[in-house]
């Protein structure tokens, strides 16, 4: 029996396509004229379109190509079963409430669940996407079903019996593109319902030789999917036919009954730099030996040439069982990997199911050079998949303190046993330090018969049949060990590579080569950036769309703030402390610091604990302590301390504290194994993260007044000290001297700025320097400074809502992630608090924040004198950075500016400047009453104070956009300076690009609000133009869906 598979056209049909389309099936049908009444079956694995959002393209398909192939081989086409491909969908037909609930679904059980219920109707609403296809199918099988009584069943899958020399074939069609929404996010998402797989093999029954037919590879399917789906078909199939991937890839799978034959064709078109072509099975259906012919178009020639014919035999009995057990083996080896990778992920401890970390890992920033270089030469990232393949080079991997090695080394480890049939690639993962702690040596064929089950001699074998990559965690570059029995085995076995994960030093972050005998290449893990911290918020369960986009913001305002590293440490600690606080208060950062403090030192394992005598309250008085001690006596060692004095310290604080019942090494090995404490080289230790530090600072202070005055009364480091005050500002929010201390030292400082300047008439303030800054003679007029130039920029460039990974491009490239020091540093000193501008912020940024977490009751004269002062001197602070910014060239706008720059070009107008400073620096949620009071106070005397007004009302809205649109309806009317009727244009459209966030109602009032304040600064705007401009925006929408 001879078979021609043939997969992924991708038919086009326009005229743009269509003339390279007819020319290639002239020549496909050329080469196959050889085969005239020679071919049996046909079978097309899917992607016979390009788009499947018109039935007539389909239909213009068949015509080209089935007819063409049908009259060249001279076959009946009631010879040729197709499948449907991911391209054969017409996406986003269904509704979205079936898509995210068959997302969710983890299991086999709740899938067949979940299309069987209400008697089908649910998997029928799921189908949507696919009709164009299914009513071209139905056509198509018509003779199908009349003829040879075939079966289309519920659109899943379709059956068919043929009989060949007295032999009956049976073949299955299996629809994988039944859960293909994204190409993009195909791989390791598709599902396939097992009952029907369970269904469509019984309905078959007994034949001779059974074939199924899909698109994808069963690797695009969830793991816990792809496995029950490889129990069905390798044992009740013979052969499987599939596509997707457009290369040649025969391979030979074992089973418990019999062999069963995988081919991968070449797509018959597809784009440049894929192999084109199609395959020609020989299949001797008594003995089972296969006959595979590849043939391979050359593009340039437009010529079909057939490569030499390769022989396979199907293996049967004792080589059959032998490699079905090490499948089982295989599989087993990935579940328990599967687990020991879930305890690295902390949502571990309230979610069992195994797929966790697989489903939670992110992509990880690799690089080759290390994020401490600042100048690197070699910018190239590589994906995991790219050091997977790389079988010449030994790779080591740096990274520093938990930044996620370990994590990447494990889903290395599983993606290759995942896919080790087609990778040809075996892991083994070790741990360098279990064997250094047991001083063991390291044995690979030890550790390779161990990791799959199996004796030397057949662990020995494997290396003859695979690639090995050796997988090594904790690694030293100094331990014998490890290194001597590494090297002798690489010498004699050369079919192996390693790559090893190591912490990254000053010296590792330069160096290279040679580490004992071996080459290594380096590879550095950079801290993550907004876009793979999205990624794994989007991914984490239970938060809903609008909760993930809190967390994201406040991920990164609170690292900002503490100087955490963005790592998936780090990272997914904050996400799971958020999403087990859900209904917690999010606009109090103070709080969420602390909650992150208390999962950093694993507050619920020590409580549970019964091995320490102290509570974990006593353990927090400790470090702060700790942290008085080292800020204090060991400032000018940069705060490190030996080993020695360590201990010291730990027995003197036990003999102050009699209470503080715990044995000294049983505390000192319990702060550096939790990691709150990190050695720097053999001898020093100080805190392992510098907002940690800063934290237990701030908690001393609150509890020593004596240290909190000396801090505050000293000018030498009193503006070093911002998120100390503020942590002690949230655990004393009622001490009302504290709060006036630090008031009164920033009167002082602002005594300069502020004297003789009428606070109660700012506006007149504001335009004095505008009109000195850009000498412009009227700052009242429309023109003033090229704002209508910067509008039509506006308009031009930011027409649409910014997608999450735009508006992460855009944030990253103005706030690197990877710029943060985490390591504790020392405190700057100032040799006096001048007016410089850093000064001047840093001063008030401490009374803001402060203030905002500050509870004083009683005294509401003090408070608002206060928020006043804050108020006023943002103002008069943000007025003296004009001549800064008029030097940036607002005035000149560049035809060619890009979004990028745009965007940095209004954050950086004057208004928006003091808005984003005083909301950043002095308001949360609890603040709203206060701002909304101070807004209609000021509404009562509006003449000199619309920048104050614009200030308070963004910083209203922002608590709550989506509530408060009302509120820029009330600005838009009050504002009455046209600079400031500017800003709220430039606010409004920095709400459009970054706040949106798919919600289409807000979307919408935003864009109507724009479009009112356009016309309100410049009347003699064409409505019309806006409306058009509009409705192009909508239809840029619709296009992108």
């Amino acid at each position: 029996m001879k078979i021609l598979h043939l997969t992924d056209f991708h038919y086009d049909g326009s005229n743009k396509y269509k003339e390279d389309e007819i020319r290639l099936v002239k020549s496909l049908t050329d080469s196959l004229n050889r085969y005239k009444e020679k071919i049996d079956l046909v079978l097309f694995s899917g992607d016979l379109v390009y788009k499947g959002d018109d039935l007539k393209v389909f239909k213009a398909f068949e015509k080209l190509f089935f007819d063409s192939i049908s009259e060249i081989l001279n076959i009946k086409k009631t010879s040729i079963f197709i499948c449907p491909g991911n391209h054969d969908v017409f996406r986003n037909q269904e509704l979205d409430e079936i898509k995210d609930s068959i997302f969710k679904i983890d299991d086999n059980d709740n899938l067949d669940q979940f299309v069987l219920k209400n008697n089908g109707k649910s998997l029928k609403f799921s189908l949507e996407n696919l009709n164009n296809y299914y009513e071209f199918q139905k056509d198509f099988y018509k003779d199908h079903v009349t003829l040879f009584e075939d079966d289309l069943v519920d659109n899943l899958y379709t059956n068919h019996i043929r009989t060949f020399d007295g032999k009956k074939i049976g073949i299955t069609t299996l629809n994988s593109a039944w859960r293909a929404n994204d190409s993009d996010k195909d791989s390791g998402n598709l599902m396939y319902p097992i009952h029907y797989l369970k269904k469509a093999s019984r309905e078959l029954g007994e034949c001779d030789l059974k074939i199924i037919i899909l698109h994808h590879p069963l690797s695009d399917f969830r793991y816990w999917n792809q496995y029950s789906l490889e129990d069905i078909i390798y044992k009740d199939y013979d052969m499987m036919y599939s596509g997707h991937v457009h290369n040649n890839r025969d391979t030979v799978h074992i089973t418990s009954g019999i062999g069963i034959y995988h081919s991968t064709s070449s797509a018959t078109l597809s784009g440049e730099r894929d192999t084109i072509g199609y395959t020609i099975i020989d299949v001797d259906v008594e003995s089972f030996e296969l006959g595979l012919t590849n043939v391979i178009f050359n593009k340039n020639e437009e010529k079909f040439y057939f490569g030499d014919q390769r022989n396979a035999q199907i293996p049967v009995d004792k080589e059959k069982q032998q490699q079905n057990k090490f499948r089982v083996t295989i599989r087993k080896r990935f579940k328990q990997q599967s687990k020991t990778a879930n305890k690295l992920f902390l949502s571990y401890k309230e979610i069992k199911e195994e797929n966790d970390f697989i489903k939670l890992f992110t992509k990880p920033v690799i690089k080759a050079e290390s994020q401490s270089n600042p100048n690197p030469k070699n910018k190239k990232r590589f994906s995991l998949e790219e050091l997977i393949l790389n079988k010449e080079e030994n790779q080591i991997l740096f990274g520093k303190d938990k930044s996620g090695k370990s994590a990447t080394l494990y889903k290395i480890t599983l993606d290759i046993l995942h896919h080790f049939h087609t990778l040809k690639t075996l892991p083994i993962y070790i741990d360098c330090q279990v064997l250094i702690n047991t001083k063991n040596t390291l044995d690979i064929i030890d550790t390779l018969s161990d990791f799959y089950e199996t004796n030397k001699k057949s662990a020995s074998n494997l290396l003859e049949d695979y690639h090995l990559k050796i997988v090594l965690d904790n690694f030293d570059d100094n331990e014998s060990l490890i290194l001597n029995p590494l090297f002798k085995f690489l010498d004699s076995h050369k079919n192996c590579s390693i790559i090893a994960a190591s912490n990254e030093t000053i010296f590792s972050s330069f160096a290279g080569g040679l580490i004992g005998n071996i080459n290594f290449v380096n590879r550095y893990l950079h801290d993550l950036t907004r876009t793979e911290i999205r990624a794994l918020t989007d991914k984490w369960p239970d938060i809903s769309d609008e909760k993930r986009t809190q967390v994201v913001e406040k991920i990164h305002t609170v690292f900002n703030q503490l100087n955490i590293p963005s790592n998936y440490w780090t990272v997914s600690l904050f996400i799971w402390i958020f999403q087990k606080n859900i209904d917690a208060n999010l606009g109090n950062n103070f709080q969420l610091i602390e909650l992150y403090i208390d999962s950093l030192l694993d507050k619920d394992n020590f409580i549970l604990s019964k091995q320490y005598k102290i509570d974990f309250g006593d353990l927090k008085d400790f470090l702060s302590a700790l942290a008085h001690k080292l800020a204090t006596t060991y400032q000018q060692n940069n705060y490190l301390v030996k080993y020695g004095q360590l201990i010291d310290f730990i027995d003197e604080y036990k003999t102050q504290n009699k209470r503080f019942v715990i044995e000294t090494k049983t505390l000192s090995d319990l702060l550096i194994e939790k990691g709150i404490l990190k050695s720097t080289d053999q001898e020093n230790f100080t805190f392992r993260l510098n907002g940690v530090f800063e934290y237990f600072l701030g908690y001393y202070m609150a509890y020593d007044e004596g240290f909190r005055n000396k801090v505050i009364d000293h000018d030498d480091f009193y503006l070093s000290f911002k998120n100390e005050f503020e942590v002690c500002a949230g655990i004393i929010p009622q001490d009302y001297e504290f709060v006036k201390r630090i008031f009164d030292r920033t009167k002082h400082i602002y005594t300069d700025i502020n004297k003789e300047v009428n606070m109660s008439n700012l506006d007149a303030l504001l335009l004095g320097k505008v009109k000195d800054s850009f000498n412009i003679s009227d700052v009242n007029a429309k023109d003033s400074f090229n704002i209508s130039d910067v509008n039509t920029i506006l308009k031009e460039t930011i027409q649409d809502s910014l997608e999450p990974k735009e508006q992460d491009d855009i944030l990253e490239s103005l706030a690197p992630s990877g710029e943060r020091i985490s390591d504790v540093k020392p405190k700057k000193y100032y040799s006096e608090i001048n007016n410089n501008s850093d000064n001047l912020e840093n001063a008030l940024h401490i009374l803001g924040r402060v203030y905002r977490n500050s509870k004083i009751k009683r005294r509401d004269e003090f408070n608002k004198d206060v928020f006043n002062f804050i108020l006023n001197s943002t103002c008069t602070f943000s007025l003296s950075l004009i001549e800064d910014i008029s030097s940036q060239g607002i005035s000149e706008v560049d035809d060619e500016i890009t979004e990028k720059n745009l965007i940095k070009l209004l954050t950086q107008f004057l208004p928006i400047v003091a808005q984003t400073f005083f909301y950043d620096m002095a308001i949360q949620a609890n603040m709203e009453i206060v701002l909304k009071e101070k807004i209609e106070e000021l509404k009562k005397k509006k003449k000199g104070n619309e920048l104050k007004l614009i200030i308070l009302y963004f910083s209203l809205i922002d608590l709550d956009l989506k509530n408060h649109t009302n509120l820029i309806e009330e600005l838009i009317e009050i504002i009455s300076i046209p600079i400031l009727k500017q800003t709220t244009v430039f606010k409004l459209y920095l709400y459009l690009s970054f706040k949106c966030n798919g919600n289409k109602t807000l979307k919408k009032t935003i864009s109507q609000l724009i479009k009112k304040q356009e016309l309100k600064i410049d009347k003699s705007q064409n409505v019309g133009l806006i409306e058009q401009r509009i409705k192009s925006i909508e239809k840029s929408i619709k296009k992108k869906l």
